[in-house]
Formats: structure tokens, sequence, C-alpha cells
């Protein structure tokens, strides 16, 4: 096998709890072939809307940031992992559609949830 002209295709990304707003992954960067995230403990407040831009994200691991809720990802069809424990989430609302059916794990320990709506 030529490994000089092998085709490199990112998996995964991990962000090791680095605060990543000064670093900026472009899609150019993942050209959508990320099935794996790891953004732990970079100090998000939010769930980042370019998470839209990678279609075969299979696994989204958000765990130790402050996001306080939890947005539609009807773009990730293909999600069966979803973790965001230790946030602040205090309720859950309006998480439907074809990205539930596909989730096989959902993990929101750590959080401070008083109502689903």
């Amino acid at each position: 096998m030529d490994v000089e002209n092998q085709e490199l295709v990112a998996k995964t990304i991990t962000c090791n709890g680095q605060n990543i707003t000064d670093k900026r992954i472009t899609y150019d960067d993942v050209e959508g072939f990320v099935s794996e995230l790891n953004l732990d403990g970079c100090g998000l407040k939010e769930i980042p809307t370019q998470i839209d831009l990678l279609p075969n994200l299979r696994s989204l691991t958000l765990n130790g940031n402050e996001i306080s809720n939890i947005r539609q990802l009807d773009k990730n069809k293909d999600l069966q992992n979803l973790e965001l424990d230790d946030n602040r989430i205090s309720k859950i609302e309006n998480v439907e559609g074809d990205v539930l059916q596909s989730l096989g794990v959902l993990q929101l320990s750590g959080n401070n949830i008083g109502k689903i709506e």
C-alpha cells in the first residue's frame, strides 16, 4: 500500500479542554467526514451552529461546558450519541424530529433539569 498517496480522513476532532473561541474550524477543514466530535470543557455557552455542517456526525460530546439549552439538531440525522453532562441545562424543550429517532444515547447528568416540554 502506497502510504504517501493514501487519503487521510479525520474521524474524530477533540478539543481537550481548551477554549475554542480563538480557534476556527471551517467546513473546508473537515469536509463533512467527521463522525465524532468531542468538545468537552471548551467553555461553550451553546451548541455551536457549525455542527449542522457535519452531516456524518454520529457522536457529539459536550460535557463540562456552560450550555443552557438544547437546540434543534435536525441537520444531524445520523447522530447516535449526544452527551451533555455537567452543563447548565435546566429545562428541555423543542427537542423533536428525526434526530431523536436515531439517537441511542442522551446523557444529561450533572444538570439541574426541572422541566421537560
